[in-house]
C-alpha cells in the first residue's frame, strides 16, 4: 500500500477521490470568489451539474453580503473560518449549513483560492426547534406546579390559622 503513496500521480488521484466522494460538500472558489469546483456532494445538495458552476459567484449559493465580510475578515486574522450559514440551491431554496472555509495557498504560501466544506443541517435545525418548543412547555408545566405548590402552602396554612381560631387542632 506504501508503494501507491509514493507515485505522486497516484497521490494526486487518491486526494482527488477522495474530495470528489466526500460526503461533506465541498467548493473551491478563486481569489475573485468564483466557483472553481464542487464535489459530488455539494453538486447534489445546491443541483449544479459540472458545467454549470464555472458560471458561479460565491452570491450565487450566499447571498448575504454582510456575512461574507465578517467571514473574510475573520480568514484574514485566522486563515479560516467555520460557523452557521445558509446556502442557496439552483432553485432558490435556502439550506442551513455548518460550514468551515480556509484558503487555499501555492508554494509561494500566496492565497491562490478558499475551499469551503459543509454539512446539511436541516434536520438538526428542525429538532433543535422541537426542543426549544418542548422546553418552554416544560417550563410552563414547572412553573404551574411551583405555584401550584405555593397557593397548597397558603391554603394549608389558613386552614390551620381557621382551625385554631375553631378551636380544632391535630
Amino acid at each position: 500500500m506504501d508503494d501507491v503513496y509514493k507515485n505522486k500521480e497516484n497521490k494526486l488521484k487518491i486526494f482527488s477521490d477522495a474530495v470528489d466522494n466526500a460526503n461533506e460538500a465541498i467548493v473551491f472558489l478563486d481569489p475573485d470568489l468564483n466557483v472553481n469546483y464542487m464535489n459530488k456532494s455539494a453538486l447534489n445538495l445546491l443541483g449544479y451539474t459540472k458545467g454549470e458552476i464555472t458560471k458561479l459567484k460565491i452570491s450565487d449559493i450566499d447571498n448575504d453580503p454582510a456575512g461574507l465580510k465578517n467571514i473574510d475578515a475573520d480568514m484574514e486574522k485566522h486563515g479560516r473560518w467555520s460557523g452557521e450559514r445558509f446556502v442557496i440551491t439552483k432553485n432558490k431554496k435556502i439550506i442551513p449549513v455548518l460550514l468551515s472555509t480556509s484558503f487555499i495557498k501555492d508554494e509561494k504560501d500566496s492565497i491562490s483560492g478558499i475551499m469551503g466544506s459543509f454539512v446539511d443541517i436541516t434536520d438538526i435545525k428542525k429538532y433543535q426547534r422541537q426542543l426549544e418548543a418542548r422546553l418552554k412547555d416544560l417550563e410552563k408545566f414547572q412553573k404551574l406546579m411551583i405555584d401550584r405548590e405555593i397557593r397548597l402552602v397558603e391554603l394549608k396554612k389558613r386552614v390551620r390559622e381557621l382551625e385554631k381560631k375553631l378551636g380544632i387542632e391535630e
